[in-house]
Parts: C-alpha cells; sequence; structure tokens
C-alpha cells in the first residue's frame, strides 16, 4: 500500500508564522550563491475566513518582506503567458518580449525580494493550475524571471467548501510543502485580537546569513541520511491514488525528498527541535514518508563525516544503509566546504576512506561517493597527492565492471 493513503499523521504543533518564516529561509541551491533562490514555496489549506491571508501578510512583514497578492480564482491560462510587446534591443533592433502582465511580480521584482502571495489557489481551474506550474517551480511567467529573493506562497480553501473549487492536481500539489490552517479555538483567537500573530524576533537577511554561513556544515550530514534512507526503503517515488485526500496535497517524489532535506537543513541551522525538523519534512513528503524518516533518523546513530574523516569508520556490513549514508555524507560534506584549500585537503582523506569499503568488498558502496568526487574536479587530474589517492580505487571499481561510470 503507498505511504500516503494510509491515514498516518504527524502532529502539527509549530505556528504559523514560524512554520512560514522558517520556510522563507530554505534555499532553493548553493545559500553561498548570488543567484540562490531562497523560499521553499508552501501552500496553506484551510476553510475561508479564517485568516490565511492576513497571517500571511503578517508573517511576511514580520520578517521585514512585503507581500503581494494574486489572486487566481478569476486568473486564465493566458495570465500566466503574459503579453508581447515590441521593444528595441542593444543594438536599436525591434525584438518581441514576453511581458509579465501580473502587477505583483513586478513591484517584488522592483524592490528585489518580498513574497508573492498566490490567493484562491483551489479555485483556479486544472488548465490555470498548468499553466501557473512555471510562477510556482521555475518562478518565471512569460520571459519575466522572478527575483532570487521573492519567495512564494499559496493558499486554498478545501475543494468542497470553494467557489465553484477544484483539488490541486499532482504536478502543482508535488511543487509545494503543504500546511493545514486550522480555524482558530476562542482563546487563541482572544489571544491574537488582544496581542496580534506571533512574531519571528530575527530579520530575513541575518536569517540568511546564518544559513549561508552554516550550510556547509548541516546539509552534508542531512544529505547523507537521505541517502541511507532512500537506500533502507527503497522508494522515491509514491504518488497516492486517484481521489485520496493527499492527492492533491505533500507525496514523495524526488523534487519534494530534496525540498525535506533542505527544510530540515535549515531547522537545525536555525537551532529548530526535532519536531519541528519532522513537521518540516511531512509537509514536503506527506506523513507516510515522514514516519519512516524519523524510524531511520531515530536509529542510525550516525558519525559526523569529519570524525569519519580523520579516523576511519568500519563499514557496517549488516547495515548496508548506514554504511551507505556515511560515506554519501563524506562527499557531500568535502564537496560543500567552501574553501577550495580545505576541499581539496579533505578530499584526499575521503578517498583514503573510499579504501575501507574496497577492502570490506563494497565496490557498489563506494561508486556514489567516488563519481561525486570525481565529478567536483578530485580525480587523478587534480594532482600528484590526489592521483596517489585515487588511481587505486579507481582502477579496482574498473576491474568490477564500473569504468564507463567514472571520468577521472
Amino acid at each position: 500500500m503507498s505511504d500516503n493513503t494510509k491515514d498516518e499523521i504527524i502532529e502539527t504543533t509549530m505556528p504559523l508564522e514560524k512554520f512560514l518564516s522558517t520556510a522563507f529561509l530554505v534555499p532553493m541551491g548553493a545559500p553561498t550563491d548570488e543567484d540562490c533562490i531562497w523560499g521553499l514555496p508552501v501552500c496553506l489549506h484551510g476553510s475561508p475566513g479564517i485568516g490565511k491571508t492576513a497571517r500571511v501578510r503578517q508573517a511576511s512583514a514580520a520578517v521585514g518582506l512585503p507581500s503581494k497578492t494574486v489572486n487566481l480564482g478569476g486568473r486564465q491560462p493566458e495570465d500566466a503567458s503574459g503579453a508581447p510587446f515590441v521593444t528595441k534591443n542593444a543594438n536599436g533592433q525591434d525584438v518581441i518580449v514576453i511581458a509579465c502582465i501580473l502587477g505583483a511580480v513586478n513591484d517584488l521584482n522592483a524592490h528585489g525580494s518580498g513574497v508573492l502571495f498566490f490567493d484562491e489557489l483551489t479555485c483556479a481551474r486544472p488548465a490555470t493550475q498548468g499553466a501557473f506550474l512555471s510562477a510556482m517551480d521555475e518562478r518565471r511567467v512569460g520571459d519575466v524571471q522572478f527575483k532570487p529573493r521573492v519567495r512564494v506562497v499559496a493558499a486554498g480553501n478545501p475543494p468542497e467548501e470553494a467557489a465553484g473549487g477544484f483539488m490541486l492536481q499532482p504536478p502543482m500539489a508535488n511543487r509545494f510543502a503543504h500546511r493545514d490552517v486550522a480555524v482558530p479555538d476562542l482563546a487563541g483567537f482572544t489571544s491574537y485580537l488582544l496581542q496580534g500573530p506571533q512574531k519571528n524576533v530575527d530579520s530575513i537577511e541575518n536569517g540568511e546569513s546564518r544559513v549561508s554561513e552554516e550550510w556547509s556544515e548541516h546539509y552534508p550530514i542531512v544529505a547523507g541520511l537521505a541517502a541511507g534512507f532512500v537506500e533502507r526503503f527503497r522508494k522515491i517515488y509514491d504518488m497516492p491514488r486517484q481521489g485520496h485526500k493527499n492527492r492533491g496535497k505533500a507525496f514523495l517524489t524526488p523534487r519534494s525528498l530534496e525540498y525535506a532535506i533542505r527544510a530540515v537543513t535549515t531547522c537545525r541551522i536555525l537551532g529548530h527541535d526535532y519536531n519541528d525538523q519532522l513537521e518540516l519534512f511531512a509537509a514536503c513528503t506527506g506523513p507516510g514518508p515522514a514516519i519512516k524518516w524519523d524510524a531511520w533518523v531515530k536509529e542510525a546513530n550516525l558519525p559526523h563525516p569529519m570524525e569519519v574523516l580523520k579516523n576511519g569508520w568500519k563499514p557496517d556490513t549488516t547495515r548496508l544503509d548506514r554504511t551507505m549514508a556515511v560515506y554519501s555524507g563524506l562527499a557531500a560534506y568535502v564537496l560543500n566546504k567552501a574553501d577550495k584549500k580545505e576541499r581539496a585537503k579533505l578530499a584526499i582523506l575521503a578517498w583514503n576512506r573510499l579504501e575501507d569499503l574496497i577492502k570490506y568488498n563494497l565496490p557498489d558502496l563506494a561508486l556514489p561517493p567516488a563519481k561525486s568526487l570525481v565529478n567536483g574536479g578530485f580525480g587523478t587530474k587534480a594532482g600528484p597527492e590526489m592521483e596517489k589517492a585515487v588511481r587505486p580505487i579507481l582502477l579496482y571499481l574498473g576491474k568490477k565492471g564500473f569504468q564507463d561510470f567514472l571520468v577521472a
């Protein structure tokens, strides 16, 4: 049975404002790159009139981001395509440009950052949802690319409560982390009226700086866990069956698993507790995979990559998922270091550690990290010392039939 067709639940305890402010700080690429796209796309689900729109606006303002709204209920597919017009290029020649007709996008692009809020998503018919896929995923309308610091949030009502509503189609649903927003209880609503919404005390600039500085330390550990998770459960795609309630929400795919890994890494950097990490994971993949992730993380007990690089680690031949996680994490740890000299130094140690897998006759587990290191520029051509560490392993892998996959 599909993991996402069971009635499994991950408890929701994060305040919505904390959930959103965390999602705003998830990098969708290398955070040290100038053109890194920031922000995990989020879709909120809840009944009409409970304050979703206001809370998105307030959460954005609390961290210093302006917000603009696009109401998709009255939009046509053509609105996502832009409008053609003629302009002059640098050589004075007439060229046709597809301009964005959404004022909210143009306003936020002019500002350079913000939250683009697509409201009434479930009122958009399937054709309109399909047309707006590039806005959610590629962050583009027509020829206009969103600025990297423009985040995307959407909201909708349950189809049975929406005016002429539609369930989210799977291609659209899989482009978001999903969060159900409950009707507030009396005490919570009274507190909201008297005190206002919960605010995040840190600015978005400080959060981005912290994530950028600490990403290389935390991401490889989570990526290693993910490699072991996939090895253990042997599944990276799990679309719920037609008609199931989760089909229009989060489900497991390679894309949503990467979302989850990035969200968990961000939570760790920001010091969020384990329950917050698990909640973000479930928001991306659905509850079934998150429950398996929870079990895997608690039993894996993995060493830190630097400890393994320096002191070695005996491959666990009874638990190949743990071994995959440890050695995949090594390569990721090396390649995410910002300093080139440090990367080279650690790469030599990583190749030395891969020899341990060869000694235990586990070449298939050595292949993925070896490919990562070679593709990262640490093959035989990276200098005499590197070649000395690399060549015996490549020769051994070649004898085992892997020569077509490795180019040093």
